[in-house]
Formats: structure tokens, C-alpha cells, sequence
């Protein structure tokens, strides 16, 4: 008897033990599931507001473009603006591996410094990289010249201050997203004062840059402007707008389309020696 109240022991246990493992498993799954569940309801919410937010900006962007940000609008009653400048090549990731030197690339628009021409317009330009007190001397002489009156307080250069931690190919407004301390310096130089954003080569970043700074982008929609960034696309929009345009093809997709349009183009332009072949998406 005693053998058998053993065995039957242990078989109960043995059995406890599989069930709490189970139940361990079924809540585990749930929690699992309904943590998955909780954070995607809070992204589809946040996302809904971001959009919210993002029509609201545009719509006073609209509104305060005659009043405030037109070039016409200019003397001592003109409210101030202030423009963020981000130079940033926002390109597919296989684009930017290919530029050679691609944080010097992203600094190739130092001339917007120019924009504090108008007496109301404060710049802001985020660089790629500090730059020495030469290069920012330079520019402030080059104002001097063009009669902008104390060039030195009416634009600042804004390095973030993670650039040095992400490879070199990463986009300028990606490092800066994730950069808090200078899009914090930002926000305290725009307080007070209306502002919009100046992109470079526009992506996806740009715009979470302008959400977290609570500014519009100066740029068309991202679909509108990827669909003509693209050789094939401009082409497009100059024929339609009737401007001349050079003897080509394009929307061209495979090998086959690529053949048949070079001999067309060949026997009807007899007189044209060589050809030249671009790749629709490049930089």
C-alpha cells in the first residue's frame, strides 16, 4: 500500500508539474499577444494623430505663406521666419553607398545661408560635420558684403551631435531624428517664431524631422515627388507641360522594351552619332 500511495504521488505531481507548464505557456502566449495588440492599437492611434497633425500644418502653412514666408513680405513690421535648412540625400540605401565622400555631398548647399537676405529670416542650417570657423567667417563676410547687417546672429549652424555614431551613408535628417539635444536646440530657436522646413533630396525622414519639430516641409507629397525624382518622371512632366525636351525614351523596364526603343530611335534620328543610356533612378 505504501508503494502504491507513492506511485500514485508521484503521478499527480508529475502531472501538477505539466499542467502549470502549460498554463505557464497559454499565459505567457496571451500576454504576448495582447502587449502585440495594446502596441499596435497605440501605433495605429499615434499615427492617425501624426496624420491629423501633419494636414494642420500644411493648412497653415498655406495660410501664412502670403503673410509671412513670401519673398514680397520684407521690412521692419514683416514678422519673423525662421528656415530650418536640411541638405539631406535621402536616397535608397544602394544610392548612397555609391557617392564617394557622401557626408561632403550632403554639404554641397551652404549657399541657402543666403536666405537671411530678407531682414525678417533667421536660418537654421543642420550640417553633416562641424565645420571650421574659416568656413563660417567666410560666409558671414560674403553677408557682410551683400549688406545683411550682423550676419552672425541671424543664422546658426546646427551639428547633431550623434554624427559621429552612425556609418557616413546614413541621410542627414536620419541622424538628426535621432539626435534629441540638437532637435531640442532647434525647437528653442523656433519658439515664438513661424518656421518651415527646406529638405534636400525629400524621404520618408523629413517628414518625421518637421512632425518632431512641429513645422511644415516646404516640398510636394512624398508619392508626388518620387514619382517625378525619377528621369522617366521629369520627362513626363516636360512633355506635358510642352517644354522641349531632348530625343529619347523612357520608361523603359525591361530588355526587350530597351531594344525595340534604340532602333526606333535609331532609324528615325539618322543624323545623331551616339547615344547616351541613363539608369532612371540615379543620383
Amino acid at each position: 500500500q505504501t508503494w502504491v500511495r507513492m506511485c500514485l504521488k508521484v503521478a499527480w505531481y508529475q502531472n501538477e508539474i505539466r499542467r502549470r507548464r502549460a498554463a505557464c505557456i497559454v499565459q505567457t502566449s496571451w500576454r504576448r499577444c495582447s502587449a502585440e495588440w495594446r502596441v499596435r492599437e497605440m501605433l495605429v492611434i499615434r499615427r492617425a494623430e501624426q496624420a491629423k497633425a501633419w494636414e494642420k500644418l500644411g493648412e497653415d502653412f498655406g495660410k501664412d505663406w502670403g503673410r509671412v514666408f513670401d519673398e514680397s513680405v520684407d521690412g521692419e513690421d514683416a514678422p519673423p521666419c525662421v528656415i530650418v535648412h536640411v541638405p539631406s540625400l535621402s536616397l535608397e540605401e544602394y544610392l548612397r553607398l555609391g557617392i564617394p565622400r557622401f557626408p561632403v555631398s550632403q554639404n554641397l548647399q551652404l549657399h541657402r545661408l543666403t536666405d537671411v537676405k530678407r531682414s525678417n529670416v533667421e536660418v537654421i542650417y543642420v550640417a553633416p560635420f562641424p565645420m571650421d570657423d574659416e568656413i563660417v567667417d567666410y560666409y558671414k563676410k560674403i553677408l557682410e558684403v551683400g549688406g545683411v547687417e550682423a550676419p552672425h546672429t541671424r543664422f546658426s549652424v546646427v551639428v547633431p551631435e550623434n554624427v559621429d555614431i552612425f556609418p557616413s551613408h546614413f541621410p542627414l535628417s536620419a541622424i538628426l531624428q535621432y539626435s534629441p539635444h540638437a532637435l531640442h536646440r532647434i525647437r528653442q530657436m523656433l519658439r515664438g517664431k513661424k518656421g518651415y522646413l527646406m529638405p534636400g533630396y525629400q524621404g520618408w525622414q523629413e517628414k518625421k524631422v518637421a512632425l518632431s519639430l512641429s513645422i511644415p516641409v516646404l516640398a510636394p507629397k512624398l508619392e508626388t515627388f518620387q514619382r517625378f525624382a525619377t528621369r522617366s518622371g521629369a520627362k513626363r512632366c516636360f512633355m506635358a507641360a510642352d517644354v522641349s525636351v531632348p530625343v529619347g525614351a523612357h520608361d523603359i523596364y525591361d530588355e526587350e522594351d530597351f531594344v525595340v526603343a534604340l532602333c526606333k530611335l535609331i532609324s528615325s534620328n539618322l543624323d545623331v552619332k551616339r547615344w547616351m543610356f541613363k539608369i532612371d533612378v540615379d543620383y
